[in-house]
């Protein structure tokens, strides 16, 4: 079973791989885990209950990914003509990172949830989502950074940390961006109406071309 990958919304090729068993089981609909292919990460995304696919997130380009998926693909391949040796490789093969969610600090997710949960008893659980456009998040986010500047740490009407509502902001602008909510992202700058965040960044003399 071949996996779709796309390289932020462009379709970048199909990677000879299986989906791992939860997956298959539909247990973790709507979960998100990663997998390394030849140093490169990528993201599977379950969009709809169907709709499974694997996204590519970062500065890389198009015709690097390609040519991963052309590798790992050719690798795969011969691993099928060649049982006995792909026993061997299995054996030897080191396991790959799992994603170390203990490396953030407890302190940390508190202050988030503290901050959600006070928001959520003012405007509901879930009304930021799908509704508040890109620009109120960044107003938001910036006064509370101002305020932080200017030595204010708690904030006056929650009284929490302003740097826990600023997490917060940067939570929903994430999301935002990852779910390719682009009804919501009304910012004033010509770059973000591009595709490819790659292009992007190197037009924006970001990075620099490869």
């Amino acid at each position: 079973m071949g996996i779709n990958v796309y390289h932020g919304r462009t379709f970048v090729g199909v990677l000879d791989l299986s989906l791992p068993e939860p997956f298959k089981q539909g247990v973790y609909a709507g979960y998100l885990t990663t997998c390394t292919i030849f140093d490169l990460t990528f993201h599977y995304y379950i969009a709809k209950a169907n709709n499974i696919h694997l996204r590519y997130i970062g500065t890389e380009t198009i015709e690097r990914i390609q040519e991963a998926i052309w590798k790992y693909n050719k690798e795969q391949q011969w691993m099928k003509e060649n049982p006995s040796e792909q026993m061997k490789a299995v054996s030897q093969t080191t396991e790959q990172p799992k994603l170390r969610l203990d490396l953030i600090p407890p302190e940390f997710i508190d202050i988030i949830g503290q901050v959600l949960t006070e928001g959520a008893q003012h405007h509901g659980d879930t009304t930021w989502e799908g509704n508040v456009k890109v620009t109120k998040h960044l107003a938001s986010l910036k006064r509370h950074l101002l305020a932080y500047e200017f030595g204010h740490d708690i904030d006056p009407e929650s009284s929490l940390h302003a740097m826990g509502h600023v997490a917060v902001r940067a939570l929903m602008l994430y999301t935002i961006w990852f779910r390719q909510q682009h009804h919501l992202d009304d910012r004033r700058n010509e770059f973000t109406r591009k595709q490819d965040f790659t292009t992007v960044l190197r037009e924006a003399s970001v990075i620099t071309p490869r």
